[in-house]
């Protein structure tokens, strides 16, 4: 496979992610505000969801302070993951089977710059890390997804 076709299969996986990932914290606050369900049930079925998403979009590892283990999720305006403010700005190859997908939020006069790296794993491109970066920082951090 070509190096487009690959960068269009990753857009289309990232673009994906943020989709379904949006949809899972609408749906989180949501939960979160249903006064008929108990703490525990909440629990349950956000991890339930996102435990989907991930066994989707990301490689398989254990994430012990982060998704999906680790429920946090933005509120509506501030989103986490929202396909409508986070744009691809450039898909770089690293090796054979591994590629950075870069981003950009926009926030104000600030520029929220994030790196997705994706890994090719049994013919599949999935999601392994994120890095991110404010505006002009020279380093990438390590967060969770």
């Amino acid at each position: 496979m070509e190096d487009l076709e690959i960068k269009q299969e990753i857009e289309r996986t990232i673009i994906a992610f943020f989709t379904e990932m949006n949809g899972w914290e609408i749906y989180c606050e949501d939960i979160d505000n249903n006064p008929d369900l108990s703490e525990k049930e909440k629990t349950e079925l956000m991890k339930l969801k996102i435990s989907s998403i991930f066994s989707q979009f990301c490689t398989s590892k254990d994430r012990k302070m982060g998704l999906p283990n680790c429920l946090s999720w933005g509120l509506e305006g501030s989103y986490k993951y929202d396909p409508s403010k986070e744009t691809i700005t450039d898909i770089e190859r690293v090796t054979k089977n591994k590629f950075h997908v870069y981003t950009c939020i926009e926030k104000g006069l600030m520029k929220e710059l994030h790196c997705y790296v994706c890994v090719c794993k049994s013919n599949q491109w999935l999601i392994d890390s994120k890095k991110r970066k404010w505006g002009d920082d020279t380093k990438w951090a390590n967060i969770y997804l």
